[in-house]
């Protein structure tokens, strides 16, 4: 077991080591830059001076310095974060009268697919993204058409929809909602783990005080490890993770 264990952590090494790469970014056009950068499709971001650009692996800049944050490319689009004003608003029918700063998406060339418009934002996975507008969350497809309404005060961005459902928080309860926004498992929990490719069969959640675990029709359920033996006797209640557990 454990010499699997060892190899298994010598395949994620070389999966990271192969991600991020060391370049001497000092020759673009004179500024300095971040060293160890992390690439996805090709392209990495990097803080130049105060403002966020992107670089290629051969280390040439392919899209300006110019935003406040940027974030990995996913599905063809990167979640970049900028102050916006009405330069850039000219032209829309758009009523602002002040700078403020917004999340929005670009493309590889640096072009704006979806423009700055929202306060908070996740990175595209399986063709949609989560996104916030006065603390209400919803998700958009890459048209920004919103798929499905900003409704939810709180999302769990780690996992959205990758084993089919995700976790939001609604009335002050977390449930499960799928691809078509319809709760599955509907808002009932204090604290909840989200499904997940490693997690899909069943997950824990605390209702009323209680830590338990639920499969994906939400009910109750004993969980069992890789090796197919449950992991606690009915008798037993399970011992929540640290995450899970309330402060001292």
């Amino acid at each position: 077991m454990k010499q699997k264990l060892k190899q298994i952590m010598i395949l994620l090494t070389a999966g990271i080591l192969c991600s991020c790469q060391t370049h001497s970014l000092v020759d673009l056009n004179g500024l300095k830059a971040e060293d160890s950068l992390y690439y996805s499709e090709g392209l990495a971001d990097l803080l130049i001076g105060d403002k966020y650009g992107y670089v290629n692996k051969e280390g040439k800049l392919i899209i300006p310095p110019k935003f406040l944050g940027a974030h990995s490319f996913s599905e063809g689009l990167a979640k970049v974060y900028v102050t916006i004003g009405q330069e850039l608003l000219r032209g829309r029918d758009w009523s602002m009268t002040n700078d403020i700063n917004k999340f929005g998406f670009i493309n590889h060339e640096g072009e704006y697919v979806i423009l700055p418009q929202f306060d908070d934002a996740c990175s595209f996975r399986n063709g949609l993204a989560a996104v916030c507008i006065n603390n209400k969350w919803g998700f958009i497809d890459k048209t920004a058409l919103r798929v499905i309404p900003l409704q939810f005060e709180e999302i769990e961005s780690d996992w959205l929809f990758l084993s089919g459902l995700a976790l939001v928080k609604s009335n002050g309860k977390w449930g499960y909602i799928n691809r078509d926004g319809f709760f599955e498992i509907k808002p009932q929990f204090e604290e909840a783990e989200p499904f997940s490719p490693i997690h899909d069969k069943c997950v824990m959640v605390k209702s009323n005080g209680k830590y338990f675990f639920i499969d994906r029709k939400g009910q109750t359920v004993i969980p069992e490890d890789r090796r197919g033996h449950a992991t606690y006797k009915p008798d037993k209640p399970p011992t929540p993770p640290e995450e899970m557990l309330p402060p001292p």
